[in-house]
Parts: structure tokens; C-alpha cells; sequence
């Protein structure tokens, strides 16, 4: 989804046509918004999923011993996937807030105030496009405080079985 944004930067950049603008973003927050509402349910439980499989794996090596549960280790890397699809979804959302400046930065016309070009930056600012999780637009300061949440589970875990097993 993040190649859809680049490729309207520079479809945008080739004709600088601000009505072909307006639709084309149009289509593409279209775009968006239908396979983010499309894939929010996958996307949820495979956070759930990611979580607590990581919950699970630290909470059986702290209760058996690492000698006994070593496979869990193998949990790892789909647990990494899972942050990276994150953060990949969370870039969508950056991207699409970074357009505005990038279409501001371009000289459509030769004057100096341009409003066509500021009518289609208003637009594509107040359009909001990226990547929602129900009505939830995904940042990456979203993922972040995510990501912060999960290991204060995981530690309020480890702090829970480290007290009951002494």
C-alpha cells in the first residue's frame, strides 16, 4: 500500500494536474480505507495472536526452565514478524502525511501563491488517508505505544510469576 502513495507522487509530479490530483487521492484513500477495513480483523488477531504467544513462551520458561522449554525460543521470530507488520502498516499513515508537504513544496504554476495547489493540499491533509484499525489510524507513535503496552505486559508477567514461584 506504501508503493500506491509513491506511485501518486510521482504520477502527480509527471502531470501536476490538481484536478486529476483531487480524484486520483480520492481513489486512493478509497483504496485505503476498504482494504484497511478488509484486513482489520486478520491484522487484530494476529496482534492478539503475536502477544500471547510471547506471554505464553515467557511465562512456560520461567515456570519449567529454559533447559526444558527451549523450542519456545522458536516463537521469536514470528513474534518479531508481527512488530515489523505492524510498523509496516504504521508507515502507510506516515507516508500519506507526508504528501501534503510534498505537494506544497512543488511550483504547479509560476505564482507564487498557487491556489489550486493549496485547495489539493487542504484536501489530501483533510482527507486523514492511511492505515485505520476500525476507526483507530495507525501511526507510528500508535505502534510504538503498542509495542511499550505489550512489554509492560510481558514485565507485569514476569514480575507476577517471578513473586509466586519464590
Amino acid at each position: 500500500m506504501a508503493v500506491l502513495i509513491d506511485a501518486y507522487c510521482t504520477h502527480f509530479n509527471d502531470n501536476r494536474d490538481v484536478g486529476q490530483g483531487v480524484q486520483e487521492w480520492n481513489r486512493l484513500q478509497a483504496l485505503l480505507r476498504k482494504t484497511s477495513r478488509a484486513v482489520m480483523w486478520a491484522f487484530l488477531l494476529l496482534q492478539i495472536t503475536a502477544l500471547a504467544m510471547m506471554l505464553f513462551s515467557v511465562s512456560g520458561v520461567l515456570l519449567t526452565g529454559v533447559s526444558e522449554n527451549w523450542m519456545l525460543f522458536s516463537d521469536i521470530p514470528l513474534i518479531l514478524s508481527v512488530g515489523l507488520v505492524i510498523f509496516k502498516a504504521a508507515e502507510v499513515t506516515e507516508k500519506c502525511s507526508r504528501v501534503p508537504s510534498w505537494i506544497n513544496s512543488l511550483s504547479i504554476n509560476d505564482a507564487v501563491i498557487d491556489s489550486s495547489r493549496h485547495y489539493l493540499v487542504e484536501y489530501v491533509t483533510y482527507s486523514s488517508a492511511g492505515f485505520y484499525v476500525g476507526e483507530l489510524r495507525l501511526t507510528s507513535a500508535v505502534a510504538l505505544k503498542l509495542l511499550y503496552v505489550s512489554g509492560l505486559a510481558a514485565m507485569g508477567l514476569l514480575t507476577k510469576l517471578g513473586l509466586s514461584g519464590s
